[in-house]
């Protein structure tokens, strides 16, 4: 039996700045009075393929990564986005997120559609141009739900298996 032996130099294990949440959620009043439909995001999902600007606090002078994915569920905007850990202010706001510091998510969108309702706005098509990662959302229910790092326990078990080899 043949074998290869190689040495492995671990520099640095990163972490993927991806996370997950809901940008919007739908049918609730948020603290503006306004009340989001279902489709009201659709011909921005059409368009855009779900890559729109992430951004830090709605500063369009900090953009902080980018969206991945974008689809409307049952429950609203669900999103999935990747820091730029190349920036401070993307490793910034991916450590408050890990820490759980900074939970909230905001959207930054021109109304297409809306009627009023009893004194409530019902926005029923938006065209939006970003959200954002914010400490007070205007809607309380718009929160990451999943932070994703890279396993270091798993990484360096695996590191174990290979130098055995």
């Amino acid at each position: 039996m043949n074998k290869k032996s190689f040495r492995l130099e671990l520099k640095q294990i990163g972490d993927t700045g991806e996370f997950t949440g809901y940008a919007a959620v739908f049918g609730n009043e948020d603290l503006q009075g306004d009340v989001i439909e279902p489709g009201a995001f659709k011909r921005t999902i059409d368009h855009s393929g779900g890559r729109i600007p992430i951004l830090w606090q709605h500063s369009s002078y900090e953009p902080i990564g980018i969206g991945i994915e974008m689809q409307e569920d049952q429950t609203g905007l669900q999103v999935k986005a990747a820091l730029n850990l190349d920036t401070i202010r993307g490793r910034e706001a991916y450590s408050l997120l890990k820490q759980g510091a900074l939970k909230g998510l905001s959207i930054g969108y021109d109304v297409v559609k809306d009627s009023w309702d009893n004194g409530k706005r019902i926005l029923k098509e938006l065209k939006l141009w970003e959200y954002s990662l914010v400490t007070f959302p205007a809607n309380p229910l718009a929160q990451i739900s999943n932070v994703k790092s890279v396993d270091k326990q798993e990484i360096e078990k695996t590191i174990k298996t290979l130098q055995a080899l």
